[in-house]
């Protein structure tokens, strides 16, 4: 059953308030109870939405990966080259990382409940699998169009995500100083030198 406007504003409502709750709390004081007193509704709502405990952050992050998803494939429109798309693939995941850093904070949890959690295991693993084949479609269409060199399109791409993900993670497990801001340039560049001719 499609979702009206009211109930659409409603949920949005409650997942921001959750994911503020969960990047200022963590996990364990994103509570029904914290999240109804940020959005301001009742615990009943709430409930209602997230359903239970444990499916709180799986709904939140799931909301800001399909969001992402969103955002990176209407971006890889908009340009034509392979070139073009690498350069807009990182830049798109990049933006989304810096303009709301809570999706930052939220992807930094998922590593860290992947690493004790099978669940959250199997859930990064989907996530990285998603991104890399996106990565190695652009590069293998690169190979075929002449303007990349011939590479391992899997490998490849595998290096270019986990050079991307360290890259993101870092900005919120360190303190950035104004020189770092030229950093995504400069990622974009290295990307770019592996794979041009």
């Amino acid at each position: 059953m499609a979702m009206g406007k009211k109930g659409e504003a409603q949920r949005l409502r409650i997942i921001e308030s959750a994911t503020y709750c969960l990047t200022h709390f963590g996990e364990r004081g994103a509570t029904f109870q914290a999240i109804a007193e940020h959005c301001q509704m009742s615990q009943a709502s709430v409930v209602k939405y997230l359903k239970a405990r444990d499916k709180i952050f799986p709904t939140v992050l799931e909301h800001w990966l399909a969001r992402s998803r969103e955002l990176t494939e209407k971006s890889l429109t908009q340009v034509g080259t392979p070139e073009q798309k690498l350069r807009q693939y990182l830049r798109v995941s990049i933006t989304i990382f810096f303009e709301r850093p809570e999706i930052n904070k939220l992807y930094l949890m998922l590593h860290y409940f992947a690493a004790i959690d099978e669940r959250y295991r199997v859930m990064n693993s989907q996530i990285k699998e998603i991104a890399q084949k996106r990565i190695a479609d652009i590069l293998l269409s690169g190979v075929d169009e002449g303007s990349f060199k011939p590479v391992d399109v899997t490998a490849m791409a595998k290096t270019i995500h986990n050079s991307l993900v360290g890259y993101l993670l870092s900005t919120c497990t360190e303190i950035q100083k104004p020189s770092d801001l030229s950093l995504s340039k400069i990622l974009e560049d290295s990307c770019l030198a592996l794979v041009m001719k």
